[in-house]
């Protein structure tokens, strides 16, 4: 029961910028990094009963000290963590498993967006035994609760994400790498650009008369020579 609405390809940086001073702010839209990750999380959200409909997912790929990505109105902002995504990704990075949290007391909890949910999933995104980061989910917009079934499916699509996640992460460092061998090679097509122009000149400077007389002196001594004679010839 996928929504009828255009997906929009959105655009974020795995390393993202700092938090504006109202804690939102638009990631910049030339970056692409990790795009493939994002069209895979933002369609299994539209597309699995119970969850196609809800108000707003968040997606950290970093625990320590990174911003939390929300999808609001086709657009990636990031947003301060609030102390019930806090409470959530400590349960989750404890028990490295999928969590389902209902609240049935009468006072709603904190949650990011204006409406007011009850309902929230969090699950790890786990690559060579590491946390790498967490998938927490608000909703569903009709008010109704998440179900273990739904706890599940969200499970079930932590691996295939990491490992997607993991994949771009190799792609860019060993981009980032060719970019460095490739600056260091062009550093020294420089240098020796510029040695070529540094002994030309030099050749320039030099006195060819003494160069050639010490050149004879030398030769005749080191090969104990009667007579020693360079002509330079000109092509």
């Amino acid at each position: 029961m996928s929504q009828s609405s255009e997906f929009q390809t959105n655009h974020f940086e795995y390393n993202a910028p700092n938090f504006s001073s109202d804690n939102e702010m638009l990631l910049d839209e030339k970056s692409n990094f990790l795009e493939d990750a994002l069209i895979l999380v933002d369609n299994f959200f539209r597309t699995i009963s119970g969850i196609h409909d809800i108000q707003t997912y968040i997606t950290i790929f970093r625990v320590e000290d990174s911003p939390l990505f929300v999808l609001k109105d086709q657009k990636l902002v990031t947003t301060s963590p609030t102390s019930l995504i806090n409470d959530l990704i400590t349960e989750v990075m404890k028990n490295r498993s999928t969590v389902l949290l209902t609240d049935t007391s009468p006072k709603s909890p904190e949650i990011l967006g204006k409406s007011r949910s009850s309902s929230w999933l969090a699950a790890p995104l786990i690559q060579d035994n590491q946390i790498i980061g967490v998938i927490l989910i608000q909703g569903p917009k009709s008010g109704l609760n998440f179900s273990e079934s739904d706890k599940q499916i969200l499970g079930s699509f932590t691996k295939p994400i990491s490992n997607l996640i993991q994949t771009v992460s190799i792609f860019e460092a060993n981009r980032r790498l060719l970019e460095s061998q490739y600056q260091e090679v062009q550093s020294m097509t420089g240098i020796q650009r510029d040695l070529a122009k540094f002994t030309d000149k030099l050749l320039e400077t030099l006195d060819v008369d003494l160069v050639l007389q010490t050149s004879v002196t030398e030769l005749r001594e080191l090969f104990d020579l009667a007579e020693v004679e360079i002509q330079l010839r000109t092509d």
